[in-house]
């Protein structure tokens, strides 16, 4: 990898910009990365008290934060002590994060799933895609356009982005 990397630099396209080698990737806008020969993880520790930042790599809050942070312009108790238990939560796992394994062959996978009118507040589905390689490269979780009539409705509208997302990351991996 790093011949490759030091290929790109001495190639004439790469000498007109002011690149420097700073070596290896320690601690990157807020990311801390940490190399083994079998793969590469990323963590947070840094941003435990900043929610929104604390998401790029922890997926297993995003949803939590996100309907969290919906009410913060008038945010009640119930908002504040959901917003504390989220704190308390990443507390308690800081280390966790993303790992990315070195793999020969790639294989992209999508998953999708749906909630179907999960926040009584909006009557709004909430759905979410994942794609993996077997490492993560894209994810969503966001409120549907559109109020669903049915779980199958949300469910076919999850699947529709989930698909529309594949196919439009196949031409990167070809």
């Amino acid at each position: 990898m790093d011949e490759e990397i030091d290929a790109l630099l001495q190639n004439d396209t790469w000498k007109e910009f002011a690149i420097n080698d700073l070596g290896e990737l320690y601690f990157f806008l807020g990311i801390q990365a940490q190399r083994s020969s079998a793969s590469v993880s990323w963590s947070q520790e840094h941003y435990v008290t900043n929610l929104l930042y604390t998401t790029i790599i922890r997926l297993d809050i995003a949803y939590a934060v996100n309907r969290a942070c919906q009410d913060m312009q008038n945010p009640t108790n119930a908002d504040w002590s959901a917003i504390k238990r989220i704190i308390r939560y990443l507390q308690g796992t800081v280390s966790y994060g993303l790992q990315f394994k070195r793999l020969l062959f790639l294989q992209l996978q999508a998953y999708s799933d749906a909630d179907w009118a999960g926040a009584m507040t909006y009557k709004r589905s909430t759905s979410g895609m994942i794609f993996l390689g077997p490492n993560l490269i894209s994810w969503c979780s966001r409120k549907e356009k559109t109020v669903s009539i049915s779980s199958t409705e949300v469910e076919y509208h999850a699947l529709t982005d989930a698909t529309y997302e594949l196919i439009s990351l196949g031409p990167v991996f070809a």
